[in-house]
């Protein structure tokens, strides 16, 4: 019914043209439908039918529709590894999802069981004393246990007075607070110290696909899910002495200045959105635009947490079974999917099964690869 466009009906030769389009969910192609010739009853029937059943007309030239399938929560096992920033295994760090929590072993090692989280976009949050918030967005199935791993960020500390301001160096760019711009959590001005901890995450580095929050996936403008090719990305947290939780001013954000990588500078655009993680959903959200001067970008940020400066791509979810020559499946492996002319990155695990469910980059050539930890 949707989506079929009848042109007038005669008794005999007028066609019936339906275009039929799939969302990511189910990427076949277009399908195009062409009945030629009727019989003197079969008009009259399709047309009780069209009238019945289309509600939305699409011309040849239309795009397919924008179709988000609903999220499903699904019960299922998510297991891991924590690691820290020498890849050394971390002791009790807290894990949670889907409301439930465990605590790593001496392997770094966790195991949530039989924990109910959306099937889009399941989040894994990690918190250790001395490190950043971790997290991980996965994609799941119900029953099937799935593994992940999480590299966590060791936390660079400098102290600011809040009512001067101050200029924060890193080998990889800068970060500016302007006077009298801090907020505490119920946004009221604050005027002490400052305990400012901040990381740079290169993008292009070997542990990306741990260190990142998230997966590469965000939320634009229109509301729109989307793959995300990053150029730069800092995170940054603020705290008084007690350690309680400060904010930039929203009409004063702090500046930052975050190094292009060598390798993308070729790609670079000149305007390039900005992205804010939620760890409450998973995605990343789009916060405006950075501008580049030079090797760096320039941009704003009126929160604390995880930034990123990223184009988008479109995609399409993938499914793949890992075997090896035996045929058995090869569990808990890192799939690194790239596109093959530029080598943008989508990154997962396969489950226990040998199963890789994730995003990838539509309508181009992909490379995969498979990496045994």
């Amino acid at each position: 019914g949707e989506g079929c466009k009848a042109f007038p009906f005669f008794f005999g030769y007028q066609p019936l043209k339906c275009y039929i389009y799939y969302n990511d969910y189910n990427p076949n192609p277009q399908i195009n439908m062409h009945l030629a010739r009727w019989s003197p009853i079969l008009p009259t029937l399709l047309f009780l039918l069209l009238v019945s059943g289309c509600k939305k007309m699409l011309s040849e030239e239309g795009t397919p529709p924008d179709i988000t399938p609903p999220v499903q929560i699904v019960q299922t096992s998510i297991e891991g590894r924590i690691l820290n920033e020498q890849l050394q295994p971390v002791h009790n760090a807290v894990v949670s999802a889907g409301g439930e929590t465990a605590a790593t072993n001496e392997d770094g090692h966790f195991l949530l069981e039989d924990v109910k989280v959306p099937d889009d976009a399941a989040v894994v949050s990690v918190e250790k004393f001395g490190y950043f918030k971790g997290y991980r967005t996965l994609m799941v199935r119900e029953g099937e246990q799935q593994y992940i791993q999480v590299e966590l960020i060791l936390q660079n500390v400098t102290n600011i007075d809040a009512g001067t301001g101050d200029l924060i160096p890193f080998p990889e760019g800068t970060l500016t607070f302007p006077p009298n711009a801090i907020l505490t959590a119920d946004n009221q001005p604050y005027n002490g110290t400052v305990t400012v901890r901040s990381f740079y995450i290169h993008p292009e580095g070997s542990t990306i696909a741990d260190q990142m929050p998230g997966d590469l996936r965000g939320i634009d403008k229109n509301n729109r899910q989307t793959g995300l090719r990053v150029f730069s990305m800092l995170v940054f947290t603020m705290e008084d002495n007690a350690r309680a939780v400060l904010q930039p001013n929203p009409a004063k954000p702090a500046t930052f200045h975050i190094m292009i990588p060598s390798e993308l500078t070729a790609s670079a655009p000149q305007q390039i959105p900005l992205w804010h993680f939620d760890g409450a959903t998973g995605f990343w959200k789009e916060e405006g635009q950075a501008t580049r001067q030079g090797n760096d970008y320039v941009g704003t940020a009126n929160q604390a947490g995880f930034w990123a400066c990223a184009t988008t791509f479109p995609q399409i979810t993938l499914t793949a079974k890992v075997t090896d020559q035996l045929n058995a499946p090869v569990s808990d492996t890192r799939v690194t999917v790239l596109t093959k002319t530029n080598f943008i990155p989508t990154f997962g695990y396969t489950n226990v099964d040998g199963i890789y469910y994730g995003k990838a980059a539509s309508n181009v050539p992909l490379v995969m690869t498979l990496t045994d930890n």
